[in-house]
């Protein structure tokens, strides 16, 4: 299955979740450059619920706003576009793809792993000095998502993978690519395509395993820090994404990156320090 026959196979999958309307509205607002804040309160406001959750993040220990925000209109202001947009795309994801069991599949556990490389991301971004963490942010988000889209498509070829996987202690990614089957990046990217995503989500998706694949300039950093964001997600806390081995650091990333055995150290250790954080996001 090539990836325009797997474009179309999501496409006809109508129980495979969609961005509602607001979601896909604040997406297309934070992409245009004259935006106002009203027009991103206004988007929001357009869903009581998602209203109060953004609220409710914005205000969470994570972002440690220096006061309590009652207004959708201070949360954006202080926060800025794209991270309200990361809080609204992130409520979509955990209420669509996080809510219905999975068999062999502990949502709850993956659900960390794609908060913590996403927080993971940030840290990489700012010692980095990365100037678009809040990009970062999203796409570490959304990276793993394609294992939630296998499991809803073929639970039962989720549960052999990772069966053999778990016996053999090795990485879920390393499994798949021994098979002649589209591996869940691709699963993710193709979704994401449909979805209208950015590309730098869509190569992040489907390359964060093989980040050497990447040769968009526009795409490479922010694919190269996903990469490095989810081998330290992995170390802070594995096992949550399906592997049972240490995933390595593509040796072009640490060259391209000009990482350091000290710099990855402290982003290490900073990721450990903001590790309770996740619980903020188990409640969305």
């Amino acid at each position: 299955m090539n990836a325009v026959d797997l474009e179309k196979y999501l496409e006809g999958i109508e129980e495979l979740p969609t961005p509602n309307f607001v979601v896909r509205r604040i997406i297309q607002l934070v992409s245009d450059p004259n935006t106002t804040v009203k027009q991103v309160q206004d988007a929001i406001s357009m869903d009581p619920s998602m209203s109060a959750k953004v609220l409710k993040l914005a205000n969470s220990a994570y972002y440690a706003l220096p006061k309590k925000v009652s207004k959708l209109s201070e949360a954006i202001m202080i926060l800025g576009f794209k991270t309200v947009r990361n809080l609204a795309m992130s409520i979509f994801t955990k209420e669509s793809y996080f809510s219905q069991p999975i068999p062999q599949v502990d949502e709850r556990r993956l659900w960390r792993h794609l908060v913590l490389t996403a927080m993971a991301c940030e840290v990489v971004s700012e010692i980095l000095s990365y100037p678009n963490k809040e990009e970062t942010f999203m796409v570490g988000l959304l990276h793993d998502l394609g294992k939630i889209v296998m499991g809803m498509l073929n639970p039962i070829l989720l549960r052999k993978i990772l069966e053999y996987a778990r016996k053999s202690k090795v990485n879920f990614y390393d499994v798949e690519k021994e098979l002649p089957i589209p591996h869940h990046g691709e699963m993710a990217a193709a979704l994401f395509k449909v979805w209208g995503l950015s590309e730098i989500t869509i190569e992040s998706a489907r390359n964060h395993h093989t980040p050497h694949r990447v040769e968009d300039e526009n795409s490479r950093d922010i694919v190269y820090i996903v990469h490095v964001g989810n081998v330290i997600a992995n170390i802070v806390d594995g096992g949550h994404d399906f592997n049972f081995s240490i995933v390595d650091i593509d040796l072009r990333v640490w060259e391209t990156l000009n990482l350091t055995p000290r710099a990855f150290k402290t982003m290490i250790e900073s990721v450990k320090n903001k590790q309770h954080l996740i619980e903020e996001f188990d409640t969305v």
